[in-house]
């Protein structure tokens, strides 16, 4: 299996994430990461350049998680750093379109996608754009976020180079 890069914050999305399946969906089928499939065909009557696929073909498509139960897929996008938040949300609405494209998820039966954003702390203006497009903003801090956070900065840091 495929999986996304690695990035410096990854291990704590990681538990993140397999937490949230554990509490949220523990008879679920579950995936994670997924690989979305390619991108739809354009609309009727609009044509797409080969530059213009190539530059949607450099998008990342990798969702952090599916959970699938009772004919609901649910499209999981897990952020730590508030700063992101938007970006979750706005992978999510990307990602919907993406979804019944996805060869590895056609095996299973579902009749609806819900999309979910899960956060460890609230954030109103990302709240209310999710609340816009249709997506759940959902609210779990997991026990461990705390130190986690507190360590995170140290992670980031680097040494500025003195020339």
């Amino acid at each position: 299996m495929e999986y996304p890069p690695k990035r410096k914050y990854r291990y704590g999305e990681t538990m993140y994430v397999q937490e949230i399946l554990l509490q949220f969906y523990p008879r679920a089928v579950k995936i994670s990461p997924v690989r979305l499939g390619k991108l739809p065909e354009p609309p009727p009557g609009v044509e797409w350049s080969e530059e213009e696929r190539r530059m949607l073909m450099t998008s990342q498509r990798w969702a952090d998680a599916v959970a699938i139960e009772d004919g609901v897929l649910h499209l999981i996008e897990a952020k730590l750093l508030p700063a992101r938040y938007p970006e979750g949300e706005s992978k999510l609405r990307f990602y919907r379109t993406l979804v019944p494209n996805t060869e590895s998820l056609k095996v299973y039966t579902w009749d609806l996608i819900i999309c979910e954003l899960f956060t460890p702390t609230d954030d109103i203006l990302t709240r209310t754009l999710c609340r816009q497009d249709g997506i759940e903003f959902r609210q779990f801090t997991p026990e461990w976020y705390p130190i986690w956070l507190s360590i995170y900065p140290a992670r980031g840091w680097k040494q500025p180079a003195i020339e």
